[in-house]
């Protein structure tokens, strides 16, 4: 390979740094350039010189002008082929308008320069994993399950589902070719409730009230067999929080129970 750069983070009272190349050269690269920079203090604040001390295929050592005081420091170097890295070297010397294009998708770990004005004008580096969660980004094949891989911002469509991913997880809303359409969810509640023996009502309240009052439907049971007494009822009462159910007539045993569900929207 021609060249590979990168940072590397220097702690606190360090004298040298070293560093592992990603992947190793088929040689000693002929040129290693590794600058300190303050990621933090003040535009102007000192950092040390760092000089090669050691190099081979697979990495070098920089030893320190003087140790670091603090975290807040970075190794930045490239290494390799000499003529490849005077051609990045000259191209510092050119106005942006003059730069190549670079068409490739930029990788996670790239820095892009931007000028942060206030107080001072400095340039900030900033990677690309950063930068990308400002924007959304478009997936061409829509995830199979809300735990498929995706990071936050992207987003999908298919024929019934739009797509959207928050950093956790995936989500999917309906989809609709009517613009005057809203979709509402169905919020459901169902249970059993015990019927007493001689009652003439029978009340549930809801274990999370509704927004509204909710559609009803109700069935009788009888869970012992024998002399059924035939039990019909009607809703005298509803309201978000639950509802209540007139008897035709008591029950003679405690053995009845009434399976009721209600739904925010109209009951298929």
């Amino acid at each position: 390979m021609a060249f590979q750069q990168g940072i590397k983070d220097i702690g606190d009272a360090a004298a040298t740094v070293s560093v592992v190349y990603p992947a190793a050269f088929t040689g000693t690269p002929e040129v290693v350039i590794a600058v300190v920079q303050n990621s933090t203090d003040p535009p102007g604040f000192y950092a040390p010189v760092a000089t090669v001390s050691a190099s081979s295929n697979t990495g070098f050592t920089v030893t320190l002008s003087t140790a670091t005081d603090s975290a807040n420091y970075d190794l930045v170097w490239v290494a390799g082929d000499a003529r490849i890295i005077f051609e990045i070297l000259s191209q510092l010397g050119f106005r942006v308008s003059e730069l190549g294009f670079h068409t490739s998708v930029p990788l996670d770990d790239d820095y892009f320069p931007l000028i942060h004005t206030s107080p001072l004008p400095v340039t900030k580096r900033i990677k690309w994993s950063v930068i990308k969660t400002a924007f959304t980004q478009y997936v061409a094949s829509p995830p199979s399950s809300q735990s498929a891989p995706g990071s936050v911002g992207q987003w999908a469509v298919d024929v019934d589902f739009i797509y959207s991913h928050d950093g956790t997880s995936w989500g999917k809303t309906p989809r609709t070719t009517s613009w005057d359409y809203t979709y509402v969810p169905r919020l459901t509640a169902e249970g059993q409730k015990d019927i007493t023996q001689d009652a003439d009502t029978v009340s549930v309240v809801f274990a999370e009230a509704f927004g509204a009052a909710p559609y009803v439907r109700y069935s009788f049971q009888n869970t012992a067999g024998g002399n059924i007494q035939i039990l019909q009822g009607i809703i005298t009462a509803v309201s978000a929080a639950g509802f209540t159910v007139s008897l035709n007539t008591s029950p003679d045993t405690a053995d009845y129970k009434m399976n009721w569900y209600a739904s925010s929207t109209i009951l298929p």
